[in-house]
């Protein structure tokens, strides 16, 4: 179930400054998100993104170490359905996916979607990394490292298989 930030604060889920907080950034989002012109569904870049969501956190690390190269909810066509990446790089087709527990995994069909979603990704030829909110707050270095990896493989016409990712995970192509 979903909340609008006033609904969840009349229901006692987050305070009232809460609410206006993430309202207030998420009117900020909507203000800078910009779209390229005549281009329907296009790609958002958006590096204004305030407050310490994991996303936001995120999006704030890969617009200071690749600036003007990533893009935010990046909508992909070309698949069987239309997918939102969460932070593309489209150039090395490049997909870096935030996994929550609560969208990604908590519901069954949930789970099944994502993993569809990923074979048709991939199958377009795109590859996804995922991390989740932990990694991002704990090690947000790593984080961008693996994502540094990654492209850096693309560049080089692809990486020796098992290379060792910065978040101790290892990486196959």
């Amino acid at each position: 179930m979903r909340f609008s930030f006033d609904q969840a604060a009349k229901a006692g889920l987050i305070t009232r400054e809460e609410a206006a907080r993430g309202e207030a950034a998420r009117s900020a989002r909507r203000r800078s998100a910009g779209r390229t012109p005549g281009e329907r569904g296009a790609p958002r870049r958006v590096c204004a993104l305030e407050g310490d969501l994991p996303q936001e956190v995120l999006w704030r690390g890969v617009c200071r170490r690749w600036p003007g190269s990533a893009h935010w909810e990046y909508r992909v066509t070309g698949c069987p359905r239309r997918y939102r990446i969460d932070v593309a790089f489209p150039a090395d087709r490049l997909a870096v996916e935030l996994d929550g527990w609560r969208h990604h995994g908590k519901y069954k069909r949930d789970f099944q979607r994502d993993r569809e979603r990923q074979n048709a990704l991939t199958l377009a030829g795109w590859r996804i990394l995922r991390f989740y909110p932990g990694q991002i707050h704990k090690d947000l270095d790593g984080v961008l490292d693996c994502i540094a990896q990654a492209l850096a493989a693309n560049d080089t016409q692809g990486a020796v298989n098992g290379a060792q990712c910065p978040m101790g995970g290892v990486r196959s192509r």
